[in-house]
């Protein structure tokens, strides 16, 4: 191999920290509808001229992934800091510049191969276990399904490919809780939105000291040089939220409603948001 590409793989010392991004690019082509001949359509994004001279002036192809040699209709160029050059690296291939090292990328190979290898062998060594890898696999990849029980059906794969084995149990809980996870990120997303919406209209914090009233919605012990404190995060009615200490005395949980005094101070890059500090209790229901 040319020393001059292999420096750039995985073969030849290839360093994933050492490639600043310059420019992406898709050279596929759009054609015109009425365009009958299927001729005269224009790159959905081409590169710039300048950028095509300059890898091309430096011996590497911008139709080729310079790290793996695969042929390509887009992607970007990187800038290799040691040497300056100019090189073309796909999409797929752009991921591995997430890793540190050319070593960490030939572990993560290993290990995926080790993974996929114990999952052929649970598939060849009973029948029973092929439909629940194809469903774990199925809601691994189903972007309607919750990031947590995404990573549930992951773990769930792993052990599977590693101990050739699932309990009924287990098998049960991941079924359940991805069939219901649609309609429960259905929820979060319209809560949010109902949220937003309401946020939006919301008028903004003065500041002064004077009453308020709301529902808590988290609570987080928080240290600093004046000692341990415990800190909520307090919703209005109206939309708008505030952050501070939990008044002396106030045996307060999260979803309690809670009545203060305090002096409060919006937030500079949010009018919607303020802090508060010297809180009085008025008053507090407890959650049912």
């Amino acid at each position: 191999m040319d020393l001059k590409i292999s420096k750039h793989r995985l073969s030849g010392g290839f360093d994933p920290q050492a490639y600043n991004f310059i420019e992406a690019f898709d050279h596929r082509v759009i054609y015109a509808s009425d365009d009958e001949d299927g001729g005269g359509g224009d790159p959905i994004d081409p590169l710039p001229p300048y950028l095509q001279r300059a890898v091309q002036s430096e011996g590497y192809s911008i139709d080729h992934c310079t790290h793996c040699g695969a042929a390509l209709k887009a992607g970007a160029v990187f800038e290799h800091e040691p040497s300056g050059e100019h090189v073309v690296i796909g999409s797929t291939c752009v991921n591995r510049l997430e890793f540190e090292s050319a070593s960490e990328i030939i572990a993560a190979h290993k290990e995926n191969r080790l993974y996929i290898s114990g999952l052929r062998k649970a598939m060849r060594r009973s029948w029973r276990w092929k439909p629940v890898i194809s469903f774990l696999e199925a809601a691994c990849n189903n972007e309607a399904v919750g990031s947590w029980e995404r990573g549930i059906a992951e773990d769930m794969l792993r052990k599977l490919s590693r101990y050739f084995s699932l309990s009924r149990k287990q098998i049960a809980f991941v079924r359940k809780i991805v069939e219901e996870s649609p309609e429960k990120e259905a929820k979060i997303k319209a809560r949010k939105e109902a949220d937003e919406a309401m946020r939006k209209n919301a008028p903004d914090w003065e500041s002064g000291r004077y009453e308020i009233e709301g529902k808590i919605l988290s609570l987080k012990s928080v240290e600093s040089d004046w000692g341990r404190s415990l800190k909520c995060l307090i919703q209005l009615d109206d939309g708008r939220k505030c952050w501070g200490t939990v008044p002396s005395g106030a045996a307060a949980e999260r979803g309690d409603r809670i009545e203060i005094r305090a002096t409060f101070s919006p937030a500079p890059d949010d009018s919607k948001f303020a802090f508060y500090k010297r809180p009085k209790l008025i008053d507090i229901v407890e959650t049912p």
